[in-house]
């Protein structure tokens, strides 16, 4: 079955196309060989609603069907496996569960600036003994009154240095394994988080890439993403959500 996109989807190809041949790809080598964030050309796809492009306006989101979002993410990874790292980690593992999830109040704290482009998001699972067996993880969430301290360490986070929200999964059972974790909203510059840097990547050199060290964060529990226990749940829906940025963006990366 030969498939044809519509006027609309082919006007916003190459629109995306124009961009990226433009302001991406001649611009990206540096980049690349200094493994540095390129700010100046994620603000400048922040401003053309990049960010935001799955998400209702009411968010700040420029209200495209996810059809029009995979040709986005696949034209910028035609011009950067980089920057499309970014974008699809941004939007598929971190605003989309706050759109489907989130309460009106996380809505509008963090999905809202995240739709905007004001914000970067961050998806914090892996952890130096958890990869795939995301269920194993051992950073810890402990009740504090109305909020908890989270204690733990995530590695190889997209976007972890650069990014203002997090959405970090903690355990907060130790008996119940996949069924004890649970996920929270936090803003990336509250006290007791390092953030450093990892270097020396093969490839996405220009994406960055980071550990992080959480020691008693305290986060409210009003920034809880979703039941307590139910975090492996919010977890999985995010990674489903991503791989459509991801499978998109690699067809990009095919024609490049």
């Amino acid at each position: 079955m030969w498939f044809e996109l519509g006027e609309e989807h082919r006007q916003l190809r190459e629109t995306v196309r124009s961009f990226g041949q433009r302001s991406v790809a001649p611009h990206m080598a540096p980049y690349e060989k200094k493994e540095a964030f390129p700010w100046e050309i994620i603000k400048e796809m922040a401003g053309l609603g990049f960010f935001g492009a799955p998400f209702p306006e009411e968010y700040g989101g420029a209200g495209m069907d996810y059809l029009a979002y995979a040709v986005l993410v696949e034209e910028i990874g035609r011009a950067s496996a980089s920057l499309r790292s970014a974008l699809s980690a941004h939007c598929g593992l971190v605003a989309s569960v706050i759109y489907e999830l989130g309460t009106e109040e996380q809505k509008q704290r963090f999905l809202t600036p995240l739709a905007k482009g004001e914000k970067l998001g961050c998806y914090c699972l892996t952890e130096p003994n958890s990869g795939s067996d995301a269920g194993s993880l051992q950073t810890r969430a402990q009740r504090k009154d109305e909020s908890w301290l989270l204690n733990g360490q995530k590695i190889f986070i997209t976007n972890g240095t650069v990014a203002q929200v997090g959405l970090v999964f903690a355990r907060t059972n130790s008996e119940q394994g996949a069924r004890g974790i649970t996920a929270f909203l936090v803003e990336m510059d509250r006290s007791g988080i390092t953030r450093n840097p990892m270097k020396g990547k093969l490839g996405l050199r220009a994406s960055d890439t980071a550990e992080l060290v959480f020691e008693d964060v305290e986060v409210p529990d009003s920034w809880r993403l979703g039941e307590e226990g139910k975090g492996f749940t919010v977890a999985m829906k995010a990674l489903d959500n991503g791989r459509l940025g991801v499978a998109a963006g690699s067809v990009g990366l095919a024609q490049m």
